[in-house]
């Protein structure tokens, strides 16, 4: 569908030559019609070129909160060429500099006035360019760099195999590692989502998942590719503005995730109800749905399309189900069959295809998969093997196609589609004195989806408690990365060679835990 086309930025060009006049995207604050939005994008590429000096095919980093500025700013770095570095707004500093340095970024666009200064504090000649109200010292004004002058910026990719972005992911030694996505890797995985989901110009969705991953991102490509309309909000935490939002403007579309909707079915099942009304679908990301949520949502919302996606960063929408067409109870632990002109297989400790329903290694074919891994040949050498991705993930076919993953080869915690280091964690408590021991645990929840545990050891005479420690890991890591429970123990379950008994350090967290209903995980042999 859109795998002819040069570039990205190319599906904003198509959509705006149709639907000129249409709103495109809209926040809190401002709206942008397709020409604006096109019109401007090539303004600020253009200023960014002559003023800023940066080249086409340099990586520039991006850190804003969802609006429309966001989108603007990625669509001008589109247009110029350049490869999009879009990282989480709550990004830690040590985070921060890595990816600067692992993505050899050019600049920095960001509204966090912080993050501003502390770049020019500490990386005093790198071009910052600041995209909040007041300017920042020695920071390039996002608003000055617009140049509308003479004739209109012309976008610089006519090759789609050339490199749209870096995405960063978490990193087998510790550290992230970054992705490295085609435009036509992105055309592609774009390609089989509107196909499955069937957007049309007529689509509108509210995105509160954050555009610095490609859960939230790929929405916004689907709806402009179509001609439809984007609202933004910054997340669910404001939950008044949430539904105000949603009833002000009705949109048929509200993706999220399994933890998302789990707050919202509890807490909002009214308000929830009453979007019935306009929501045509929701889409919900790579966590699988608890069956229970399944159920309860499918019961406040009878007349809307429940569809449910699995994918990776560097598989991006690789299945789909639809519970709508598949609500037999026994779909409900599924993550559907593979997406269109993608091929999915299980495979044993061997390489050799399984059969159904026998478990293996998940791995993935499709023109969605990721170029590989930066500056990382080996690694990316021992996930892509004859065009097929070889993901962590456990699981098995049925005769039918419909895939069921049951664990992972890897101790990642995947969490909304986020796929989460335990070792920044333990690292992180490990700081403080008082701690002598840590072990991090990923484990999934009937109702909230994945949740993280941390049993602790500390000193004999320490008066931390799990709360305190908490705290700590709320200064040093992102949100997400934040547990969810911290137990102290006297000691954590280890061989007599000093390895982590696994099996044994869950059963652990069972049985202290404050959640009932957690999920007791196959584990990989």
């Amino acid at each position: 569908m859109f795998r002819t086309l040069p570039s990205i930025y190319s599906l904003l060009e198509h959509s705006a030559y149709q639907y000129p006049e249409k709103v495109c995207v809209d926040d809190s604050y401002r709206s942008l019609t397709y020409k604006e939005l096109l019109t401007r994008s090539k303004a600020l590429a253009k200023g960014l070129a002559h003023i800023t000096k940066i080249k086409k095919g340099q990586a520039v980093g991006v850190v804003i909160i969802n609006s429309v500025t966001f989108v603007e700013v990625q669509f001008s770095l589109l247009c110029g060429g350049h490869v999009m570095v879009l990282l989480d707004p709550e990004i830690k500093y040590k985070n921060l500099l890595y990816a600067i340095e692992k993505a050899d970024l050019s600049a920095i666009v960001t509204d966090n006035m912080k993050i501003a200064k502390y770049l020019k504090s500490q990386l005093p000649l790198m071009p910052v360019i600041y995209s909040g109200e007041n300017k920042v010292k020695c920071c390039y004004f996002l608003d000055e760099l617009f140049d509308f002058s003479g004739n209109q910026y012309r976008s610089t990719i006519t090759n789609s195999n050339a490199i749209a972005s870096y995405m960063f992911t978490t990193g087998s030694t510790g550290n992230p590692k970054a992705v490295v996505l085609s435009h036509f890797n992105v055309l592609s995985a774009i390609s089989n989502i509107v196909e499955f989901v069937g957007y049309d110009h007529n689509y509108h969705e509210l995105i509160t998942l954050p555009l610095s991953h490609n859960f939230g991102l790929g929405h916004v490509y689907c709806n402009i590719a179509m001609g439809g309309r984007v609202s933004l909000l910054p997340g669910l935490s404001d939950f008044q503005l949430l539904f105000k939002t949603l009833m002000e403007k009705r949109p048929n579309g509200f993706p999220g995730t399994p933890s998302g909707y789990f707050i919202l079915a509890k807490r909002f099942p009214k308000k929830l109800q009453q979007c019935g009304s306009f929501l045509r679908h929701i889409v919900i990301d790579s966590e699988p749905l608890p069956p229970e949520l399944n159920i309860e949502i499918r019961t406040l919302l009878p007349n809307t399309r429940i569809i449910v996606y699995y994918g990776l960063t560097e598989a991006s929408r690789s299945t789909f189900i639809d519970y709508s067409i598949d609500a037999e109870m026994y779909f409900c632990k599924s993550v559907g069959k593979a997406t269109p002109n993608v091929e999915i297989k299980i495979v044993d400790n061997n390489m050799c295809k399984n059969q159904p329903f026998e478990q293996g290694r998940v791995v993935i074919q499709g023109n969605h998969i990721m170029q590989g891994y930066l500056n990382d040949n080996k690694l990316t050498s021992e996930v892509i093997k004859n065009k097929w991705f070889y993901t962590d993930d456990i699981g098995y076919l049925d005769e039918n196609g419909y895939l069921f993953l049951t664990g992972r080869k890897s101790t990642f915690i995947n969490k909304g589609g986020i796929k989460i280091d335990p070792r920044e964690i333990e690292e992180t408590l490990k700081k403080n004195t008082d701690v002598t021991n840590v072990a991090v645990v990923g484990l999934n929840h009937l109702d909230f989806g994945t949740l993280i545990f941390c049993v602790v050891t500390l000193k004999p005479d320490s008066m931390l408690n799990g709360n305190l420690l908490k705290e700590d890991c709320a200064k040093n890591l992102e949100k997400v990365k934040i547990p969810n429970e911290i137990i102290i123990l006297d000691k954590i379950p280890k061989s007599s060679t000093g390895k982590l008994l696994r099996d044994e350090l869950i059963q652990e967290v069972i049985r202290y835990t404050k959640y009932d209903g957690l999920e007791v995980p196959q584990l990989s042999q």
